[in-house]
């Protein structure tokens, strides 16, 4: 079958003031592309250079090579501005992103709806220097997805996923004009020497019509990239997240170069030279981080984590973040055995799907109490915060969520059965165990560093199996983990085991990952809440799915955080859309 490559580069965001040019963006989408021309692939180069690069000039190529249905493998590559929504929901900003919320790629909806393309390998390559969304109108940006909408099919292509950054919390993100400043292709350049084959390390063999051939894959550039581009960046001043993150599904015998013959061998060591000091393992410095918690043996054995190797300031810093979300617990229980303590922020109002009079807040031992009224087993609560943004968090019932804001953020949400109710005593034994598991994945999530990998996928399905019974939100950060490494049976794994709970409905999040959403009035799966509460959740919202259509609307109010946090607009649009009758929220 034939292969393409869509290169994309765009070096000015129009009208966003705060995004000064970058350098090498267009330039490095052009080497890109007549690298993948010198392959063999049909190579279509689009760029800012002299034109207006719109949205509908990306689909509509995408869109062209997916219904001709004569593409074995598509790489789709871009360089330019990027801004980061939440835990790996990166969105690439073209030229009008600034005036046309739509004008910008969504990157993981467009992974999502590509593994229903058809073509059996997909590669997605981000050298997108992100940035905060700090200009208003930047932060509205939602994107558009670039896959045509399919039937989900049994035969799921691979997708392999280079990022050249870790996509963590938007927060630790840099400044607009330091990612300017900073960004000269460093990835695209490591890249595109890695796909020369200059050494035996990211080189192998595969059989195919030809004959053995020595190739370059997707597979040999992870570990070559994961080591030359952090030492490539070493001289560039971005203290922030400087290793890539690539996620690779593609087996043997998928490729990308192929190479006229054996890589040139290795220069003979040098036996005279001092050993350079070895620098652990990311996965070992990361578990050495769990081992810090007191979660090592139970928690980084079963889940394979990454990041740079950490400093002692940058772990001590991981290690106080724990320790903050394990010091915010919710309130043992309230009189209605459902409710929420906020920690982080002062609450002005609280609404039951949109509707005052169910909600009593109250202050309570330096959190605020949200006591929830007697309802059905769930209930969206829009709570507002005096600063006015805010969220909307599913209240189950017999659960109480312990909610940690900082800097007008929901960083973190977690629940624990209230006193008194049938899961209590259960969740006192293993309770010191189940909050240090929960708030470490937390961080590990926001620091974008939680990944689940194919070997490892029966250990994490264990460690979840024995807690989300506890508390909903391991079940949902065990569906992102699986959806993010394309493992669609550990989604729909998750989702029955959480359908089997005859009191606890499905969270919106896991069934929306797992395509189990029922039309509006159509009887179907008891499912708990109305809209995403992870964030990222958000970007994986189109047109196709039965889900309330001002949906797509309120997308734009959402801010940059791990856990669904809404502007001012927002809190307003959401709680009216609940409940059109008699919401309103007016601001503090």
């Amino acid at each position: 079958m034939r292969k393409a490559c869509i290169s994309i580069g765009v070096d000015r965001v129009a009208g966003a003031a705060n995004l000064p040019p970058l350098q090498a963006a267009a330039d490095g989408a052009e080497r890109f592309a007549q690298w993948a021309t010198s392959q063999g692939f049909e190579s279509f180069c689009l760029t800012d250079r002299g034109r207006v690069l719109s949205v509908a000039d990306v689909k509509s190529q995408v869109r062209a090579l997916v219904t001709s249905g004569a593409y074995g493998q598509l790489v789709i590559y871009f360089a330019g501005h990027g801004i980061l929504k939440s835990w790996d929901t990166e969105i690439w900003l073209l030229t009008d992103a600034a005036n046309d919320p739509n004008e910008a790629v969504n990157l993981v909806g467009s992974v999502s709806l590509g593994r229903n393309s058809g073509i059996p390998h997909i590669v997605f390559i981000s050298d997108a220097w992100r940035s905060i969304a700090s200009d208003a109108r930047l932060a509205q940006v939602t994107g558009s997805i670039l896959f045509p909408i399919r039937p989900v099919t049994p035969q799921r292509p691979e997708v392999d996923t280079f990022y050249a950054t870790l996509p963590g919390d938007p927060a630790y993100e840099a400044s607009p004009a330091q990612a300017a400043a900073d960004y000269s292709g460093v990835f695209t350049r490591c890249l595109l020497q890695g796909l020369q084959g200059p050494d035996p390390s990211v080189c192998e063999v595969v059989d195919e019509g030809r004959g053995r051939q020595w190739v370059v894959s997707s597979r040999t550039l992870k570990p070559w990239l994961e080591r030359e581009v952090p030492q490539s960046l070493a001289a560039v001043s971005v203290a922030l997240n400087q290793v890539p993150d690539l996620r690779v599904e593609s087996q043997k015998p998928k490729y990308l170069s192929l190479l006229s013959g054996p890589p040139p061998s290795p220069p003979p060591p040098d036996f005279g030279a001092p050993p350079s000091p070895g620098q652990p393992s990311p996965a070992a410095v990361l578990r050495n981080a769990a081992e810090g918690q007191g979660v090592r043996k139970y928690f980084a054995p079963e889940v394979e984590i990454r990041s740079a190797p950490l400093s002692p300031e940058t772990s001590q810093a991981f290690n106080d973040d724990v320790s903050r979300l394990l010091a915010a617990r919710g309130r043992e229980s309230f009189e209605t055995h459902t409710g929420f303590t906020l920690v982080g922020a002062q609450v002005a109002e609280a609404l039951l799907n949109g509707e005052a009079g169910h909600c009593d807040v109250f202050p309570e031992n330096g959190a605020v109490q949200i006591r929830v009224r007697p309802a059905a087993e769930w209930g969206s609560v829009v709570i507002q915060f005096v600063n006015g943004q805010g969220t909307c968090l599913t209240a189950f019932s017999g659960f109480v969520g312990a909610v940690t804001v900082e800097d007008g953020r929901v960083v973190n949400v977690s629940y624990a059965p209230a006193r008194n109710t049938p899961r209590w005593n259960d969740y006192q034994v293993q309770q010191a165990e189940v909050e240090r598991r929960r708030a470490f994945a937390a961080v590990a999530a926001r620091r974008g560093i939680l990944k689940i990998e194919r070997d490892q996928a029966a250990s994490f399905a264990g460690f979840v199996r024995e807690f989300k019974m506890m508390d909903p939100t391991l079940g949902i950060y065990a569906a992102y983990a699986y959806a993010q490494a394309g493992m669609i049976d550990g989604v729909q794994s998750v989702f029955e085991w959480m359908r089997n709970d005859p009191q606890v409905p499905v969270p919106f999040d896991v069934a929306m990952l797992a395509n189990r959403l029922s039309p509006p009035g159509q009887p179907g799966t008891r499912i708990a809440g109305i809209m995403p509460m992870l964030t990222q959740g958000w970007a994986l919202l189109h047109e196709g799915l039965p889900v309330a259509p001002w949906l797509a609307q309120a997308n734009r109010y959402t801010q940059p955080a791990l856990w669904t946090t809404l502007s001012a607009e927002g809190v307003a649009f959401v709680a009216q859309r609940l409940h059109p009758p008699k919401a309103a929220m007016a601001r503090t």
